[in-house]
C-alpha cells in the first residue's frame, strides 16, 4: 500500500532529536509488534496485517503475533508484560475488551485501568449464518425449529464471552428459545463444522463469512445492524423479521488499537494521530472495502476510551439479563 510520511519513529526516544538520516538508521532494527488475540483470518487479524504492512513501508520492522485463547487473556497479559514504549500494540475486537470483562470479574487485569485505547481501526457488520443442512432459512423458521425441539439447535462462537456468544445468548432469551453454545478458538476452526452441519448457527463478521455465503457454502439468515449492509444488500436485518423482540437490535463489530496504560500520554496521542492518518489513506480505505470493512471516522484516544467505558457498562447489563457467566 502507498503510505505518506509516518512519524511513528517519534515513539522511540532515540529518534526524537536525531536528524532524519540518523533516525532511520537508529530505528532500522526496531520492531513494532502487533498482538492479536485471535487466530489468523478474522477481522482483527486482517486489519493488524494491513497496519503492519503500512508500518513496514516506513522502514520499521512490524510483526503480527497471533496469541489466541482464554477469551483474549493470553494476548492482553502479554501486552501488559511488554515495555510500555509504543513498540507493542494490541489489535483487538470488542470481545476481549468490553465483553469478556463484562462477564468475568476475576480477570488478571482491569481493562479500563490497565489499558489505554489508542484508535479505532474499522468496523464490520455481523451476520447470522446457518449451515446449508439446517432447515431454518429465516428467523421465523429458526424459532419454530428451536421451539419444537428445545436444545437441538447448536450455535458456534469463537469463545466464551465473545460477541457471538453474548449476542446469541441474549437473542435466545428474548425469543424464548433454547440454543446450545459450542465454543471454538476462532472462525477458521468453527466454519468447517458449520458447513458440515455439526453446528447449525453462528454469528460472524462479514469479512470471514460473506465469501462462504457467496459461494453457496453457508446461508445468511440476517444482518444484526439496523440497516442492510452495502456489501450484501439482499440479506435482511433482524428487525425485518417482524418479531418485536428484535426490533431494536443493532450490533456491529469493531477493531481498535490499545496499549498498556503505562504508555506516556504524549505517545498515545502521537500514535492516535498516525494511525488515523494511515487509515485515511486511499489504498487502506480500498483494502478495507475489499474485506467488507469500513474505516472509523477520525476520533481522539479520549473518545475511544469513553466508548470502551460505555460499551463495557452496556455489556454488563446484557450479561446480567441473559444470565451469561464466564466459565
Amino acid at each position: 500500500m502507498k503510505i505518506t510520511t509516518f512519524s511513528f519513529l517519534a515513539a522511540f526516544a532515540v529518534a526524537l532529536c536525531a536528524p532524519p538520516a540518523a533516525a532511520q538508521s537508529a530505528d532500522a532494527g526496531k520492531v513494532v509488534r502487533l498482538i492479536v488475540p485471535f487466530p489468523p483470518g478474522n477481522a482483527a487479524d486482517l486489519q493488524a496485517r494491513a497496519l503492519g504492512e503500512s508500518l513496514r513501508k516506513t522502514g520499521l520492522r512490524a510483526v503480527v503475533e497471533n496469541r489466541p485463547g482464554a477469551s483474549g487473556v493470553i494476548a492482553l497479559e502479554h501486552v501488559l508484560r511488554s515495555p510500555a514504549d509504543g513498540s507493542t500494540l494490541l489489535v483487538a475486537s470488542l470481545s476481549p475488551i468490553v465483553i469478556a470483562p463484562a462477564l468475568n470479574k476475576s480477570l488478571p487485569y482491569d481493562v479500563v485501568r490497565d489499558f489505554t485505547g489508542v484508535a479505532l481501526l474499522g468496523f464490520n457488520d455481523v451476520v447470522m449464518l446457518a449451515s446449508p443442512k439446517f432447515d431454518g432459512k429465516t428467523i421465523s423458521e429458526l424459532i419454530s425449529i428451536a421451539r419444537a425441539k428445545p436444545g437441538s439447535v447448536r450455535y458456534a462462537s469463537i469463545g466464551q464471552g465473545t460477541l457471538a456468544h453474548m449476542v446469541m445468548a441474549s437473542l435466545a432469551m428474548e425469543l424464548g428459545i433454547d440454543l446450545q453454545h459450542v465454543a471454538y478458538k476462532g472462525s477458521a476452526q468453527a466454519l468447517p463444522d458449520l458447513i458440515s452441519g455439526d453446528v447449525q448457527l453462528m454469528l460472524d463478521g462479514m469479512p470471514q463469512s460473506l465469501p462462504q455465503v457467496e459461494a453457496g457454502r453457508l446461508n445468511a439468515i440476517a444482518i444484526l445492524s439496523k440497516t442492510r449492509s452495502a456489501f450484501a444488500p439482499t440479506i435482511p436485518t433482524l428487525a425485518e423479521s417482524g418479531h418485536a423482540a428484535l426490533a431494536d437490535v443493532n450490533v456491529v463489530g469493531w477493531t481498535g488499537v490499545l496499549v498498556s496504560a503505562a504508555t506516556p500520554p504524549a505517545l498515545v496521542k502521537e500514535l492516535n494521530a498516525e494511525i488515523i492518518q494511515i487509515m485515511a489513506q486511499p489504498d487502506m480505505v480500498e483494502f478495507m472495502r475489499k474485506q467488507r470493512l469500513q474505516v472509523y471516522p477520525p476520533h481522539s484516544a479520549e473518545q475511544f476510551a469513553r466508548q470502551i467505558q460505555s460499551e463495557l457498562e452496556g455489556w454488563r447489563r446484557v450479561a446480567k439479563a441473559a444470565r451469561v457467566e464466564a466459565q
